[in-house]
């Protein structure tokens, strides 16, 4: 019996693993259009993005990604300290603020605490869930009347 559940561990240890070099290896093709929308059409015209995604590893391996590209970021995610992103979106925000044009946040983290119309006025959406409220938060986030 123990030994049944032993082979069963050891079989989840396999499959993890194999998803953890995969994710290595590859790179997610949403990534790369995300890529090549920030580059072409936003830093291109000297503009700032905000890229929301739902899930925080997605958010943490983009940032990684566009660093690998040259692209400095800020995450905007729950387990960042609030005086921390308070100091990201007052940067963020400040037109004259050169140190990064991208940031990657997650809409139950900011969604309602945040004002960016003044600094960005460009949204990606990496993922999406079927909450509707979240969406509509995001959006509000950078087209204030």
């Amino acid at each position: 019996m123990f030994d049944e559940l032993l082979e069963e561990f050891q079989g989840d240890a396999l499959i993890k693993k194999k998803i953890q070099d995969y994710s290595k290896k590859y790179t997610p093709s949403k990534f790369d259009k995300c890529l090549e929308i920030v580059q072409n059409d936003i830093l291109g015209k000297k503009e700032k993005v905000i890229i929301w995604t739902i899930f925080i590893q997605n958010a943490k391996q983009l940032q990684e990604y566009f660093s690998k590209q040259g692209i400095v970021s800020e995450l905007l995610i729950g387990e960042i300290a609030p005086l921390i992103r308070e100091d990201t979106i007052e940067k963020f925000n400040n037109p004259a603020n050169k140190d990064f044009s991208v940031v990657i946040a997650n809409p139950f983290s900011v969604a309602e605490s945040i004002s960016l119309h003044e600094g960005c006025h460009n949204a990606i959406y990496l993922e999406r869930d079927y909450n509707c409220s979240n969406f509509l938060q995001s959006k509000d986030r950078i087209h204030r009347v």
